[in-house]
């Protein structure tokens, strides 16, 4: 039987991942590819400065040639952005701005509750089932009928994936939840920045887009594993020819353009290759590490990508930072436990996180 996940005390609303003054941590708190970046952006990159692309405006037309034709989609429906935050900003600073209420679950990205600070929220508490933290879909399904009958105007945020939980709901159970609320006064954003992370990513995007209630956010940083480089997308029907979205003229660089167009263009293959490769090692990775952390008393939740939560009543981040190591923290409960999102990196380095924590288990106990 599901139980509910225990109320939050403080949620920290900043963001994982280590700074270049940091790069000597191990880091464990970004939600990356644990495989890093593709081996062939090292020398696209390359390529575009000795093409010195930098000295030439980027062309957004010939980004979103290669966006659409990559994940199967419309080129209409698709719109340039510097990373998934600048997407979000768009959605509740401009086109919906009206909205009467926000739903959201209570644990999920961090910059949705910045962006709708100040607004009328209804958060869904988060499930425990099969030690994952789940979307309640029933309690979400039930608030949206109530708010149906009041006629309000809604925006619902679902991160599929979620993030920081890392539990997915397949793509035809939210398929179905989605076309239940499709004639009535309520929109959708749907965040897939990590969707790349598991099995049924294809015609992901253009199946969402047959609806014309949602708003689709994808960051391709997360699989790029390349943060420095910004680049994601907002998506929905016919979104380019929308009076409400305002974009400045350009929104990535040159080189950003450059890189990307070889890569999700000509070198197409080579991507859903090594998308694949990386959903193969987070397949055999990720359970060896989360059994091993658990043999080792560490209180830890499933998840169906490359991060999870770790459950804790100690300053666990405090503990791995002084020996090098970080880790995000992502909420106290009010019942005094703390957690924690922690992603794999390659072998060598998660063995020395389990390491760690074994220590740690064995200092406390």
């Amino acid at each position: 039987m599901p139980t509910e996940l225990e109320d939050i005390a403080v949620i920290n609303v900043s963001h994982g991942g280590r700074s270049f003054r940091e790069r000597g941590r191990i880091d464990f708190s970004s939600n990356l590819n644990p495989l890093g970046p593709p081996p062939l952006i090292h020398h696209l990159i390359e390529e575009a400065l000795n093409l010195r692309t930098y000295m030439y405006f980027p062309s957004e037309k010939n980004l979103i040639e290669a966006i659409a034709e990559f994940e199967d989609a419309n080129e209409e429906d698709i719109v340039v952005v510097p990373g998934a935050s600048f997407a979000i900003h768009i959605i509740f600073e401009e086109i919906e701005r009206e909205s009467d209420t926000i739903v959201l679950q209570d644990l999920t990205y961090t910059d949705y509750y910045r962006y709708s600070e100040g607004r009328n929220r209804m958060f869904i508490k988060s499930i425990i089932e099969n030690n994952k933290i789940l979307l309640n879909i029933q309690r979400l399904e039930n608030t949206l009928e109530h708010l149906k009958r009041l006629d309000s105007k809604v925006l619902t945020v679902i991160v599929n994936p979620n993030n920081p939980t890392g539990t997915y709901l397949c793509l035809n159970k939210l398929m179905d939840l989605l076309h239940t609320f499709m004639d009535y006064n309520i929109k959708f954003i749907i965040d897939i920045s990590f969707v790349d992370f598991v099995g049924d990513r294809e015609k992901y995007l253009s199946k969402l887009l047959e609806l014309d209630n949602v708003y689709i956010v994808k960051s391709y940083t997360k699989i790029l594993a390349t943060p420095g480089i910004r680049l994601g997308i907002l998506a929905a029907q016919r979104i380019r020819s929308s009076r409400k979205v305002k974009i400045p003229s350009w929104p990535i660089s040159s080189i950003c353009e450059y890189i990307i167009c070889k890569l999700f263009k000509e070198y197409k293959y080579y991507m859903l290759n090594y998308i694949h490769k990386v959903q193969s090692y987070i397949k055999v990775e990720k359970p060896r590490v989360i059994e091993q952390l658990s043999r080792a008393g560490i209180n830890v939740y499933d998840s169906d990508v490359h991060f999870f939560i770790v459950r804790t009543r100690i300053s666990l981040d405090e503990y791995l930072y002084k020996h090098g190591i970080i880790i995000k923290k992502v909420c106290s409960l009010t019942t005094g436990h703390n957690l924690f999102r922690v992603s794999i990196l390659d072998r060598e380095k998660n063995n020395i996180l389990i390491d760690l924590l074994s220590s740690f288990t064995e200092e406390s106990s």
